[in-house]
């Protein structure tokens, strides 16, 4: 029995029936760009006014729960995980009113197997991947997608997280307990920390912030001192503490937020410890709680990251503005395209955050590696330019072009070379934004990780915005 149908059986939650839902009605909220021979697809736009739904990082549950912990049977290899995590998302998504048809973004975090030699297996996520958005007529529904290679999970035994975004395919979906921002619904479970998922009003004006990095807990102290930056709860704090800044100097709050990524690195002061529980305490004192009893939907991996420079958090958030009127109700955009506001210092090369307007067009661009001409070899720089390209014709299949692009995420496989690496990252971007021909600069959150799918050295995703 496949995914589909195993989800058909079990979501008892089903609020609209799966079986009136088929490709004609995602039709009517998304547009995706074919895929040839993959199983995603390279780019899907959302229909204007479309409310959509972003889910909390997925995990699988055991798979024998009566083995210990540290027995890699317990949880099953990367295929059981993923097939394990992508079922907890049907029901998700079904108590919602929506299926696996509905997805138009999928991103999933791997960690390598160690039963595996320490490979990623990247073929078993592709697997239960396939296998979850096979359609009952014999079709495959492909949303758009990004997978990388991470450090590790909440939890040692974990291989996979995955985060989905779906649209409904009416426009318009099922009422559900409002939050404090009343365009947001969130899911969530009694005692959870965060939300399941949160549905996102298609009326909302949106917001984008790049990832926030923590300042030095003690600037007097030499960079090269653990002092400078403090452990994971100061920075954690920190890097919250400049996110509710940047919220509230555009009218927001943290009452607003829909989705919040932290991305974790091992602390090189604490034997490369990854400190979650300091992160998750410090989240506690900004969300969930009586000042602000918000959840959202939220996922939290860790990578390599920025630890060279004793840097071990980075924080992003999307978030919506209240009043479905957003920035744009006041400003009037200098840009190429209308329907972006970027906020920040102008001569930064990119923005710290973007508000995008009412009724704008969100599409969404799969995660780009370099051609085939273009093997690991030839570096970085040549790697990185040829994903911008690959970016580019993508974003060209929507009529979209650099300067519509909101949210810009890369990832670096920079190996011993952080400095280095990064250097050639910031020269190809440099070629396609922040320019003569084009000045535009996006949210951008650049990363590194582990390893990359065709062991590429760079991945590039984005967000864009139709101009009208």
């Amino acid at each position: 029995m496949n995914l589909r149908r195993l989800y058909r059986l079990h979501s008892v939650y089903t609020l609209i029936s799966i079986a009136a839902l088929g490709w004609a009605s995602i039709a009517q909220a998304t547009d995706f760009t074919p895929s040839g021979g993959r199983p995603y697809s390279a780019a899907a736009r959302l229909s204007v006014g479309s409310d959509f739904v972003m889910t909390s990082g997925g995990i699988a549950q055991p798979q024998d729960p009566r083995r210990s912990a540290d027995d890699p049977a317990r949880y099953g290899d990367t295929y059981l995980q993923a097939r394990s995590a992508l079922q907890g998302h049907a029901q998700t998504l079904a108590a919602l009113g929506l299926g696996p048809e509905d997805v138009v973004y999928a991103r999933a975090y791997l960690v390598a197997d160690g039963a595996k030699g320490g490979d990623f297996d990247w073929s078993g996520w592709d697997r239960a991947f396939t296998e979850f958005f096979a359609l009952d007529d014999g079709t495959q529904h492909r949303p758009t997608r990004t997978t990388l290679g991470i450090s590790r999970l909440g939890r040692p035994e974990l291989l996979i997280e995955i985060e989905l975004l779906a649209a409904y395919p009416d426009g318009k979906g099922a009422t559900a307990t409002r939050a404090l921002n009343p365009l947001l619904s969130p899911l969530t479970r009694p005692g959870s920390r965060i939300a399941q998922a949160v549905s996102v009003n298609g009326n909302a004006p949106l917001y984008f912030t790049s990832g926030m990095l923590a300042d030095p807990a003690n600037p007097e102290a030499p960079v090269s001192d653990s002092a400078h930056m403090g452990p994971m709860s100061a920075q954690a704090r920190s890097a919250l503490q400049k996110l509710d800044g940047n919220l509230r100097a555009q009218g927001l709050t943290f009452r607003d937020v829909y989705f919040l990524r932290a991305m974790l690195a091992p602390d090189l002061r604490e034997d490369g410890a990854v400190d979650f529980a300091a992160w998750n305490a410090a989240y506690d004192e900004f969300f969930n709680n009586a000042e602000n009893p918000h959840r959202p939907a939220r996922t939290t991996m860790a990578a390599p990251g920025f630890n060279s420079s004793n840097r071990i958090i980075e924080i992003e958030a999307y978030a919506a503005y209240p009043d479905a009127r957003g920035a744009h109700a006041h400003a009037v955009s200098t840009g190429a395209n209308p329907n972006l506001l970027a906020h920040g210092d102008p001569k930064s090369f990119l923005a710290d955050s973007m508000s995008v307007a009412r009724h704008a067009s969100l599409t969404l661009v799969s995660g780009s590696i370099a051609k085939a001409g273009v093997p690991r070899e030839a570096g970085m720089e040549a790697q990185a330019r040829s994903a911008l390209e690959t970016l580019g014709e993508r974003l060209a299949s929507q009529g979209l072009g650099f300067e519509d692009v909101v949210q810009l995420r890369a990832y670096l496989d920079v190996g011993d070379d952080f400095p280095g690496q990064f250097q050639a990252w910031n020269r190809a971007y440099g070629a396609f934004f922040n320019n003569e021909a084009n000045p535009h600069r996006p949210v951008r959150t650049a990363l590194p990780v582990v390893a990359l799918p065709g062991q590429a050295l760079i991945e590039i995703e984005a967000t864009a915005v139709a101009p009208r």
